[in-house]
């Protein structure tokens, strides 16, 4: 049983990231592959819970952010039990999850040597940049296909190429993919960092790698993907110059490449931007969504034929007078969740004159934040009616419907949103004033773990920090999905945490003194 149990904690890193991809590739999420993988993988995590607890556990109970994450962990199971009648099985879902990230993830390297982190962290970002990578590049092929649908395992699903002024492609969402694939970017840099790679080959591939990476950062057009890469960068330059190298000759030439980067990132960016639409303006060439309205209503939209099929019918017998019929008229539209035939198409409609330039057309030009104000506001009217305890993450919807229908998380003119695209304002409404308290006090001691951990770091897992800073800066500010939420960001996030620590805990032990003489040998 230990052998398997041994097993398992050598590749579980390895299958969670996998499976985390699975959930936000566009042709595998709410699948029966995600089904099919996800309880079987989570028994397994538990599995490797349990005896990395057994093993470790003199180690592991010294570690105080461990104990932080602990109590941030039971604040959320006592907002899950006051919101109990709102829900149960979604809030335990995202609970495992997160003792995954706190359990597995963080604690990856404990008890670990230098060089079986080393081989781990290769192994991760090898696994990481390639799935990243090959989906960015995917996406960008099929720009020109506007929209195509297609059959995985009896759901249907489609991929879109460049709609309504941005690029998701492959990846769910504009914003998710963009931060996914900046963290495939600086887990490239490491590889490239690394002295282990040192093929022309490999090295070649992997900077192709983070070009197709880049031109697919640009092409979502994410503003916040954007922002987290330059800030990465900056700091990581800082971090080299000051922390890594102690010659003056070198703290300078790395300060220049860091502003030259800078520079051709901001400014390669404006003008891409304009190349791309110049050429396809001129062109002529319109994608339009006309194809994708049919099919829409068609695959995605089985609701509405059945509403249609039954008040047709209903017609037809003509067995009711005319004030039931308009009465069993609204039942029909509220049982299957539509408002008429005629306002589905007009929206679909509305939606099919967008072009493939680039151009966002979300309404980000009026608003600044694109909604986030918004969403924040309907956090705060959700944390008055429940301040101490919240009312569970999962139960926001449900608990908003039931108390507050006009707030702004589901009435909008847009969709009904499930998080507040702000790790702050998701804990303020879901796990109340104990909640932010609890969180509060596992930041400053990640914060603590940061500024004593990093100087330890070797020269090339210092490019992992640009992961982390932007998880830190769209993970937490914009998007939301470094808690709660299973993701590829959520992993690199909580291993670089974890790396943080393990090198300060093994330098303590090995006295090895400063990391500059470490990284000679590297």
């Amino acid at each position: 049983m230990k052998k398997v149990a041994s097993l398992i904690d050598k590749y579980i890193i390895y299958i969670l990231i996998f499976l985390s991809f699975l959930f936000y590739c566009r042709v595998t999420e709410n699948t029966k592959i995600i089904s099919f993988l996800l309880w079987p993988t989570m028994i397994i995590a538990m599995i490797d819970i349990i005896y990395k607890i057994i093993s470790n556990y003199k180690q592991i109970c010294k570690n105080r952010t461990f104990w932080g994450m602990n109590l941030f962990l039971f604040s959320f199971l006592i907002s899950m039990i006051v919101g109990h009648k709102y829900g149960i099985y979604k809030n335990f879902r995202t609970m495992i999850y997160m003792v995954i990230m706190f359990y597995i993830v963080y604690l990856q390297f404990v008890e670990k040597s230098s060089n079986d982190k080393s081989d781990i962290l290769n192994k991760v970002c090898i696994e990481f940049f390639s799935i990243a990578t090959i989906l960015a590049l995917a996406s960008l092929i099929i720009i020109p296909m506007s929209f195509t649908e297609f059959n995985v395992l009896g759901t249907s699903k489609w991929i879109e190429g460049i709609a309504w002024g941005r690029l998701a492609g492959f990846y769910t969402d504009y914003n998710y993919g963009g931060l996914i694939v900046a963290n495939a970017i600086f887990s490239g840099l490491y590889l490239l960092c690394n002295n282990k790679c040192n093929k022309i080959t490999y090295r070649a591939i992997i900077i192709l790698g983070i070009i197709v990476d880049y031109i697919y950062i640009f092409f979502t057009d994410s503003r916040g993907t954007m922002l987290s890469i330059l800030c990465s960068m900056l700091l990581v330059g800082i971090l080299y110059s000051f922390k890594i190298c102690k010659k003056s000759k070198k703290t300078m030439k790395a300060i220049t490449i860091t502003v030259v980067s800078l520079v051709m990132v901001i400014c390669s960016n404006y003008a891409t931007k304009v190349l791309y639409s110049n050429i396809f303006e001129k062109s002529n060439k319109t994608i339009t969504h006309t194809e994708y309205t049919e099919k829409n209503i068609e695959s995605n939209n089985q609701n509405l034929n059945s509403y249609v099929a039954e008040t047709e019918n209903m017609k037809l017998k003509n067995q009711v007078d005319t004030d039931y019929a308009h009465n069993y008229d609204e039942k029909i539209k509220e049982n299957y969740g539509v408002n008429s035939v005629d306002n589905v198409v007009d929206d679909l409609n509305k939606k099919s004159k967008e072009t493939s330039v680039l151009n966002r057309q979300d309404g980000s030009d009026i608003d600044i934040s694109n909604r986030r104000f918004d969403l924040w506001n309907s956090s705060i009217d959700i944390f008055k009616m429940s301040p101490i305890t919240g009312v569970g993450f999962e139960n926001l919807v449900e608990y908003a419907k039931a108390n507050i229908p006009t707030t702004y998380l589901i009435n909008n003119d847009y969709t009904v949103f499930y998080n507040f695209h702000n790790i702050f304002f998701n804990i303020l409404a879901g796990q109340g004033v104990i909640g932010i308290i609890c969180f509060t006090i596992l930041l400053i001691m990640l914060f603590v773990d940061f500024i004593k951990g990093y100087k330890y770091l070797e020269k090339c897992q210092v490019m992992l920090m640009g992961s982390m800073i932007s998880n830190v800066i769209e993970g937490f500010l914009l998007i939301g999905d470094i808690i709660y939420f299973f993701t590829p960001n959520a992993i690199m996030f909580w291993l670089v945490m974890g790396l943080l620590y393990s090198n300060r805990e093994l330098r303590k032990e090995e006295n090895d003194g400063c990391i500059c003489d470490d990284t000679q040998k590297n």
